[in-house]
């Protein structure tokens, strides 16, 4: 056993609290603060996964000490009319690798409820980020909330930044690095038997590329369902695409409506004040009438509620009307927003979810710190800049790059790309395709970072069991 999962096994406790916990990031009051978030792992919760199996779940701590949880096979709900895959039998086990990163697994019910229906016949296993079970201690916080709140990034600051981050965060303790992502996959094989294929949504599909070679060896597959863009992406490509998907998104709530202007001229003109408009709100040139809150927590807020442009339509729509005469509502709904996406408490101090996140996005992509744009220029991206300015201070950790194998090492890969995706937007699902000429294709809609409607179950299960689309 490595230093590494050695010192993972401490976590042991605290699994039984990801297992019934979903990630929910919300204000809360600062007498939480010290005493909730340093504790030790083995004080949060009195037991583990049980030893033995049970109706809903059962659990593995691998040597590399990573945990795994399995899900059992379920009935397929009543009114769910999409054919689970039937080639995917008892002893066929499936990888499921949700994303995020910074997400815990759910419990079993909704783990099931968050999975398609051509999925609910067969056994599911996860693998859990080591932050969780690994205690993110209040020094490397504080730090992390210090570097992410900094202004303008200066070569000296960056320095500093990078001995504190050093010094205060072991972010190897909080990632899945591609070594041990593949050997922790090797050792469920050994436990549940071969995998019959994974299931990777966002940036699951990029942790996926770790287990890419074992599965083609096995003649299994790979569905990759909204996937963020793969290994080779730079930084600042990954953020200026969400913003621009982001704003794209947003256009349809704007006066000009659902659908623009047939006119070039005029559809150009719509696109011009919507930008001047999230110019205005996120550069500082305007004030809001209502409480004053900092450029940086509207735009973060936008971005988090454009997570669900479809759910969040009428807000974002009333929120846009409304600048620059915000209520105490509309406020409160950014903050809280911001909040969310930013991964902070109340109080401005950076959950350890946040720290998870960053352990494992910064070393996925180069080119952190040369930033996608000013304020004045491009506020959303400005703003995602700012939120990921840690990654700037990481400091390159061999062995943590992922990869896609050479296409005689890649098994059968589906990509199911949302066309009106704002978070993955679809050139990412486009650049999986560049990057692997010979994957199937299956296109969905839908405002908001999703898996694939219900509508596409049937389309993926006919294409696992070789049926064709």
């Amino acid at each position: 056993m490595s230093a590494k999962a050695a010192r993972r096994v401490i976590g042991v406790a605290a699994l039984a609290v990801l297992l019934v916990a979903d990630l929910v990031l919300s204000d809360r009051s600062t007498q939480n603060r010290d005493a909730g978030r340093v504790e030790q792992a083995a004080e949060r919760a009195p037991e583990i996964c049980p030893e033995k199996a049970t109706e809903s779940l059962r659990c593995h701590r691998l040597s590399t000490g990573v945990w795994a949880v399995v899900y059992p096979p379920v009935e397929a709900p009543r009114q769910s009319t999409a054919p689970a895959a039937p080639a995917t039998a008892a002893g066929e086990p499936v990888l499921w690798d949700a994303g995020g990163p910074g997400i815990r697994p759910l419990d079993a019910a909704t783990a099931r409820r968050s999975l398609p229906a051509w999925l609910h016949g067969s056994t599911v296993v996860a693998l859990v980020e080591p932050w969780v079970t690994n205690t993110v201690l209040e020094t490397c916080l504080k730090t992390v909330e210090e570097i992410a709140a900094g202004d303008a990034i200066s070569d000296e600051r960056r320095d500093d930044w990078s001995r504190r981050y050093q010094r205060d965060c072991p972010l190897e303790e909080f990632r899945l690095d591609p070594r041990e992502y593949a050997e922790s996959f090797r050792e469920l094989q050994a436990k549940e038997g071969v995998f019959r294929g994974v299931y990777a949504q966002s940036f699951g599909a990029v942790r996926a590329t770790g287990v890419f070679t074992e599965l083609a060896r096995n003649h299994g597959w790979a569905v990759l369902d909204a996937p963020a863009p793969p290994p080779g992406t730079t930084a600042p490509a990954l953020l200026g695409d969400r913003a621009a998907a982001v704003e794209k998104g947003l256009l349809p709530l704007t006066e000009c409506g659902s659908a623009p202007p047939s006119d070039p001229a005029a559809a150009a003109a719509c696109t011009q004040r919507l930008h001047a408009l999230l110019v205005d709100m996120g550069a500082g040139a305007k004030r809001p009438t209502g409480p004053n809150a900092d450029d940086y927590a509207r735009m973060t807020g936008l971005l988090s509620l454009s997570a669900d442009l479809e759910g969040n339509a009428a807000r974002l729509k009333g929120l846009m009307a409304a600048w620059p005469k915000f209520s105490d509502a509309d406020q409160d709904l950014l903050d809280k927003g911001s909040f969310h996406f930013t991964r902070r408490y109340g109080d401005g101090q950076v959950l350890g979810e946040f720290v998870g996140y960053l352990a494992n996005v910064c070393p996925a992509y180069p080119g952190w710190g040369h930033g996608t744009g000013a304020p004045a220029d491009k506020p959303l991206a400005a703003a995602l800049t700012r939120m990921h300015y840690p990654c700037s201070a990481a400091a390159p950790v061999d062995g943590t790059n992922w990869n896609l194998p050479k296409p005689a090492d890649m098994p059968r890969l589906l990509v199911a790309a949302n066309a009106e995706d704002p978070v993955t937007p679809p050139t990412a699902a486009q650049a999986w395709r560049t990057a692997h000429p010979s994957a199937e294709y299956v296109e969905y809609r839908y405002g908001g970072h999703i898996k694939a409607p219900d509508e596409a179950d049937a389309r993926i299960a006919r294409w696992i069991t070789g049926l064709g689309s």
